[in-house]
This record gives structure tokens, C-alpha cells and sequence, in this order.
């Protein structure tokens, strides 16, 4: 696997373990003061940064071994 490929992977894997992330961390409760009742009382945001990053990164080391071993053949794609 190429650096780009990579790095390409990391992202795309970060973007989507992020979506899956969000609901992580999240506080649920009745404020009074705002308008829109439908928002955490609190929201851990590392928690769910630290929750994608580490999804992420198994799924670009899992695709990663994956490709090295020739499982998943790179080359022919071509």
C-alpha cells in the first residue's frame, strides 16, 4: 500500500467512523433555555475524536494487511 493510498484511506475511514462516533459521549437532557429541545444537555467531542480515530486507523491497518498479503490484489485494478 502507498503512502497515498494511505492517507487516502485514513480519511475517508476517519469521515465515516466519525458519523458512527457522534452519538458517543453525548449527555441527554432537558434544557430549559433553548429553543431546539432536541440537543445534548453536553457532547464529549474528544471522546468521539478519539473513537473515530482509533476506527480509522484498525480499518486502514486491516485493508493495509489486506493488500501486503495479496488477498486483495492492487495491482489489477489497473
Amino acid at each position: 500500500m502507498s503512502i497515498s493510498l494511505a492517507i487516502f484511506t485514513f480519511v475517508n475511514a476517519w469521515w465515516i467512523s466519525m458519523f458512527i462516533a457522534l452519538p458517543f459521549g453525548r449527555v441527554e437532557g432537558q434544557q430549559p433555555d433553548v429553543a431546539y429541545k432536541a440537543s445534548p444537555a453536553r457532547f464529549n467531542w474528544k471522546k468521539s475524536v478519539v473513537i473515530a480515530t482509533v476506527l480509522a486507523l484498525v480499518i486502514t491497518a486491516l485493508l493495509a494487511g489486506l493488500i501486503n498479503s495479496g488477498i486483495l490484489p492492487m495491482d489489477t485494478l489497473s
